[in-house]
């Protein structure tokens, strides 16, 4: 999953909320119950070199999954056009 960061913002503290999320239960637009099925929320992972942003996930689904997140700041480059 590619993340990309439009506002300047603390990228390690947004993954705490973000981990905080996926332990919720939501409501979609079907008015059905969904969650995440963390068993393992975002945690540092180096996926390369000196790229500081890469995390990685474990959901539950019909089978257990893992899922590598990345992040991109492109703050500076959005907030400069705006």
């Amino acid at each position: 999953m590619f993340g990309f960061i439009v506002k300047d913002l603390d990228i390690n503290q947004n993954v705490g909320e973000i981990n905080s999320m996926l332990q919720e239960d939501y409501v979609n637009d079907k008015g059905e119950t969904v969650n995440s099925h963390a068993l393992l929320p975002l945690s540092r992972c180096n996926v390369h070199g000196e790229f500081g942003y890469s995390y990685y996930s474990v959901h539950s689904c019909a089978k257990d999954i893992t899922l590598y997140h990345l992040m991109f700041d492109f703050s500076r480059m959005i907030e400069d056009h705006q």
